[in-house]
């Protein structure tokens, strides 16, 4: 039963009320029938279109499934359904189970968004914004390293991981070590391999660990929050900065520490091959660590020009 359509342009969002109860709410703690549900306020928000937020809000009981679909107009792509900030799908349409009252945002990004680059006096000019993003408070989309599709289908697993045979043990390009599979000594990216170069038109590339252990040594880290989305402010000496938002990361099809940015340079780490060297941040610390090779994570280009 379609319980509410709503038509907010330039996006068309429609949401299905589902009036069959989620499995775990089927029986009452002592096996018997469902005691009566209480209702929730359920808040539906496109966060795209010319900048704009528009809402609907409907009422929903405790258990009832919602069924969330987005057809998108223009230059805009869909990138994830958020509820009060948290990533709950990655998916359209995407169904959830109602709980509690919610707040639910299908997110845009501007398909069409000039690329601009940033000199903040270092050895490169840093992007705006992320691959798949098209602001700078934007996730962006989450890649493999080495990958330059996203997997959200699949998930990031090792068994659909492009340079190996299932297995973390099984690698079949960048590896600097026997018992990890096939050694070549390759530490960095190919250019074929780099998300940032294949997508960004070859305007650009993937940081180095390397360049992003000059952007911390060398600009001013401000902890703050832009348009809702916490993150770091990072200024310059001569003055120009760019801002980094949060993004957590992706392990398999779970959405992991959402309060934490997780980077992908384009340098493998030599000591651990399975593993790729990402930047990682939150309000507390900033380093260099590595992750996964298999797992998903943004991508901030650089460009040498």
């Amino acid at each position: 039963m379609i319980k509410e359509i709503l038509k907010i342009l330039p996006i068309l969002l429609m949401l299905v009320l589902l009036f069959t109860a989620c499995e775990k709410d089927n029986k009452n703690s002592n096996g018997g029938d469902t005691l009566t549900p209480s209702s929730h306020n359920v808040i539906i928000m496109t966060n795209g279109g010319e900048g704009n937020i528009q809402k609907k809000e409907i009422l929903a009981l405790t258990g009832e499934k919602i069924l969330l679909q987005t057809r998108v107009d223009g230059n805009y792509t869909f990138k994830n359904w958020t509820n009060k900030g948290e990533i709950i799908s990655f998916k359209n349409p995407s169904e959830i189970c109602v709980t509690k009252d919610m707040e639910i945002v299908a997110n845009f990004a501007n398909s069409k968004t000039a690329i601009e680059f940033i000199d903040l006096g270092l050895n490169v000019k840093w992007a705006t914004f992320n691959v798949g993003a098209g602001a700078p408070h934007e996730f962006g989309d989450y890649f493999a390293w080495g990958e330059t599709n996203t997997k959200i289908e699949s998930g990031y697993y090792w068994d659909f991981y492009k340079y190996c045979s299932g297995t973390y043990n099984s690698i079949e390009k960048y590896n600097s070590v026997k018992d990890y599979g096939l050694v070549d000594n390759k530490y960095y990216l190919e250019l074929d391999d780099d998300v940032a170069y294949k997508q960004w038109e070859k305007t650009c590339r993937m940081p180095t660990k390397n360049e992003f252990e000059e952007l911390i040594e060398n600009c001013n880290w401000t902890w703050t929050t832009l348009e809702g989305v916490n993150g770091y402010k990072i200024v310059a000496k001569n003055g120009n900065s760019i801002f980094l938002p949060v993004t957590g990361y992706i392990k398999g099809v779970l959405h992991i520490n959402s309060q934490s940015g997780n980077y992908f340079t384009s340098s493998l780490d030599k000591t651990v091959p399975y593993e790729a060297c990402v930047l990682k941040f939150t309000s507390q610390i900033r380093e260099i660590n590595s992750m996964s090779r298999c797992y998903g994570n943004m991508v901030r280009p650089v460009s040498d020009y």
